[in-house]
Parts: C-alpha cells; structure tokens; sequence
C-alpha cells in the first residue's frame, strides 16, 4: 500500500482473479471486485496494483484518490457499452491509469468523462494512457448526441499518451472547460488489426464540438493519410503545440487560437484549413506562429492555405482571421493555371508584422502589415462603390466607362464599381493619367522595391474575358508610363459568384507614383471594398 491509499483493489478479489491479473492476462472479469472498491463508501483512495485488469465497464464516482501501479485497465465487452472507464464524480485525482479497449468496437470510447444529472467538476487525471480503442476521451454527450448542458469545468488532464486511438479526443459538453497539457493526440493504425479496421477517413486527432478546451505543449499528429481532417475544431486554444498533419484542420466555430504553435504539412496541394458552408461570426487568431508545407508541381501550391470556398457570401462577411508575428513559407499566389488565393472567401484578414515567404526564392520575403489604414481610405478614393469621381476610366484598344451597380457581396456592401468596356480593352484607376499635375495628385508617392498588399472583392458578372482582372501601373517624376503590371488574373474571379482576392506588389525601378486599375476586354467587371496596405521589406 502507498501513503494516503486506504483500498487495496486485490482486497475485494479472489486469490484467482488476482492470480490472473498479475499474470497480465485479464482474461477473468473482475469488473465487480474493481467496481466494489472504487464504491467503498469509507474510503478516499483506492490502489491498482501492477496488472491487467479484464473489466466490462466501471465507474469512478466523488471525491476519489486512485493510484494505477503499472495497471492497465482492459475492455472484456462483448456488448455495445459507453467505455471502458466512466470518469462521473467531482473532486477525484486519478495517476497513471492506463485504458485499453482491445481495439472493441463494443465500446463507444476508452474514458467518458461526463455526468448527465450534476456535471463533473474539479478533477484531474495525471498521466493518462489510452491504447486500441476507436476513440480515446468523449468529454460531455456521446458522438451523435447533443451536447452536455450541466458544468464539466474546473478539469484538467495533465500527460496524455495514445498509441493506435482513432480518434483520440470529442468534446460535446455546452458548458465545458478542459485544460490540458504535455499531451500526444496522435492518431495512427498503429497496431491494428483488419477487423476492425482503422478509418483514416473518421480519424481526427482532436474534434471539439462544444466546450472550451485548452491545450499547452501538445502535438497534434495525423500523417498517416491523406483522408479525412486532422481536426474539427471549435473555441479551441492551443499554446505552445506541434502541428504535423497530412489533411486539413477544420474550423467548426468561433474564437480559436494559436500561440506559439508550429505547423508542419507533409502533403503538397493541401490547404492547411478549411471551414464549411454554415461558419459564421468567426474569429481565428495566429500569434506567433510559423507554418511550412511542401511545394507543389513546379514549386506552386494549388490550393489556398485556408480554404472558405464552402461559405456562403452571407457568412463570409461575419468570419475574420488575423496573422500576429508569423512566419509563412511556400504559399504562392500565383501558378501556372490560373490564380491561388492566399485565403478565399474571408472579409476580414489582417496582418501584423507578419514574414512571407515564396518557395521558388530564398530572398525574397515580405513583412506584411495591413492592419493600419487602407490606403485608399486616406487618400479620398472610393473603394464601395458609393461613388465614381475617384475611379478614372482609360481607353485602352476599347471604350471605358465606370458607373456604380447595385450588386455587392451579400450581407457586405450595398453596391460596387462597375467598369463596362466596349470594342477592345479598357480600365478604371485610382490614378489620373492626364498630365504630370494629374499623376502627381492623384497617385500614391511610391519608390522603387516598395512593397504593397491588396485585397478586392470582385466579380465578371457576363463570364471571363481575356485581359481582365486588376493591374498596378506605375509612372516617373515626369508623370510617363513607366509599367503596367498584371496583378490578378481575371481567373481569380471568373465565376458567377462573389471572390475575395489578393495580391502582393513590388514598386519597380524607376516608378514614383503608382496607381490601382481594374481592367477588362469588352466585359463587365465589378468590385468593391478595395484595400491596400504597405508592406516592409526583410531583406
């Protein structure tokens, strides 16, 4: 007997069903010897010694001390049963306890940690070890359930070790708060068998539907396959954890966060995050974070790094998403197919002190800033489509003209500039190109290997055309062209539908004035909430 443990299990046990468990067999069930002790109304701490322990289900009520000596808990259900371990008191201190449901699906999880009636409060499990199981920890209702409404606040789980767990965490409890730290939610087939068989595609290494849960200096793993998603993830906030994934991670509701967090993708052409159609008022915050994933053909990546395509207009006015001091690396706008953005579909995506690098360059990198003032904003220029004073339309080899529509992202703006060509191409620019006077009033003052971020909603409401989409042009001190570059390709919003999209600027030599068009070729093109930010160089 340890200090302090007042029940021996082995005391409510036979000499043969102690004989079997030391022997490591578990192939007698003692769950009623094991369920006795833990209910022994005259005792605070109950003492596993080293063995496994063949149970079909127990329960660990109030106020409980247990201490697991080497002893594994071992699933003997032949029967559909909830788990393996219910955790239902308040106030217990659980060490070392080890669960393994022998790869059963009989069992919906290892540990469910819930109280439907009074909730369960003020625990902590140290050094928790679940092996072969289809899920690990349920904390609240049961998969396909609604959530838990009583308090499941004040736990904690502190060391969290799976070894072939499918899904190694759900959480499902409305008013739950879980803090845990030094855990590996590793999801992988290690050890399985062929039936039942592992499904990568069900396999998540955290879903967490209702609840908050906190999570400290923890890896989070899925890399065995493509399949499926890393996580599904709602008020979630991890600090200081290791990200290595193949899927994408879900985001499943608001406020989630990451600080000081790595993010490793070993498969290329995949987006990092991906949220579904019903997201709304979302907030997903990146502090100090860096994130690598791996090239694609010809060093491009295909897919956005968040993908929010699945949203609808109405939504995708409601989410933000906000970079803090992190590092991006091989996240390209451009591809040989058409145009990749960086994040689709989002209103709000900010930027502070945040570095940028392309795969195809080891120098060049870009420091990206766009939480001060649109630049736009400062100097009078209309970026909603309230009027069209500030948007100068040019004949190109066709006729231009600006005029404001009545059409905009849905539950966004109320209406855009419109810029409708005839008989060839023709654009609409923030900058006059008149004369010398006209450049110099109405540009932005710009140098040479000055860097610049733009955001625009848009759309081609007739279709795609050749020669449409957004430019920079660039003029000298004499008010001359200098360049006019393409910088978003009309393949970026081509569709019928409403496109958030971005593009990332380099002033070139010799220009000091610059200027934001929007082109089209006997087309319609409309857009709205236009935005450009400066950007620092790092090297």
């Amino acid at each position: 007997m340890i200090q302090g443990a007042s029940v021996n299990v082995f005391d409510y046990m036979t000499q043969a069903q102690r004989d079997n468990v030391s022997a490591s067999l578990a192939t007698i069930d003692v769950t009623a010897a094991v369920q006795a002790a833990l209910d022994d109304a005259d005792t605070y701490g109950v003492f596993f010694p080293t063995g496994r322990y063949g149970v079909t289900s127990i329960t660990i009520s109030n106020a409980k001390f247990i201490w697991f000596d080497g002893a594994t808990i071992v699933g003997l259900g032949v029967s559909p049963e909830d788990a393996v371990v219910k955790l239902e008191g308040g106030s217990c201190q659980i060490y070392n306890m080890a669960i393994n449901p022998n790869f059963s699906d009989n069992y919906t999880c290892a540990l469910w940690w819930n109280n439907d009636t009074q909730g369960a409060q003020y625990s902590t499990v140290f050094a928790l070890t679940i092996n072969n199981a289809r899920r690990g920890i349920v904390y609240g209702g049961l998969p396909g359930t609604p959530a838990t409404v009583p308090p499941m606040s004040e736990n904690s789980l502190m060391g969290y070790y799976c070894f072939g767990v499918q899904n190694p965490w759900y959480g499902n409890a409305a008013n739950g708060v879980m803090f845990v730290d030094g855990a590996q939610f590793v999801t992988l087939p290690s050890g399985w068998p062929v039936s039942p068989a592992y499904n990568p595609t069900n396999a998540r290494a955290i879903e967490n539907e209702f609840g908050l849960l906190f999570v400290n200096n923890s890896t989070i793993f899925k890399a065995a396959s493509s399949l499926g998603l890393t996580a599904d993830i709602s008020n979630v906030k991890f600090t200081n954890c290791y990200f290595e994934f193949a899927p994408s991670i879900k985001i499943i509701g608001n406020n989630n966060k990451f600080v000081n967090c790595s993010f490793n993708q070993l498969i290329a052409n995949q987006s990092l995050f991906t949220y579904p159609s019903n997201v709304a008022n979302s907030e997903t915050y990146f502090t100090n974070c860096n994130f690598t994933r791996p090239p694609g053909s010809g060093l491009t990546s295909v897919t956005p790094f968040i993908d929010m395509s699945a949203i609808t207009p109405t939504n995708a006015a409601t989410n933000d998403i906000t970079f803090d001091i992190c590092s991006l690396l091989d996240f390209n706008w451009q591809t040989a197919t058409g145009y990749v953005p960086f994040v689709n579909n989002v209103a709000n995506l900010k930027f502070h002190n945040t570095s940028y690098r392309r795969s195809d360059s080891v120098t060049t990198k870009f420091l990206l800033n766009n939480r001060s003032s649109n630049m736009l904003v400062e100097a009078g220029n209309d970026y909603l489509g309230y009027v069209t004073t500030t948007w100068y339309p040019e004949n190109g080899s066709g006729t231009a003209a600006v005029t404001i529509a009545a059409d905009a992202p849905t539950g966004f703006n109320a209406s855009s500039i419109q810029l409708v060509t005839t008989g060839g191409t023709g654009r609409a620019m923030t900058i006059d190109p008149t004369s010398t006077t006209t450049v110099r009033n109405t540009g932005f003052q710009v140098k040479p290997g000055d860097l610049f971020s733009l955001s625009v909603w848009a759309r081609m409401p007739t279709g795609a055309a050749i020669g449409g989409g957004f430019r920079a042009v660039f003029y000298d001190t004499s008010g001359a062209l200098v360049v006019n570059n393409e910088i978003i390709d009309y393949l970026a919003f081509s569709g019928s539908d409403w496109s958030l999209v971005y593009a990332r600027i380099t002033v070139p030599a010799n220009a000091a004035f610059m200027g934001i068009a929007g082109q089209v070729s006997t087309n319609t093109i409309r857009y709205t909430q236009v935005q450009l930010f400066r950007a620092n160089n790092l090297t």
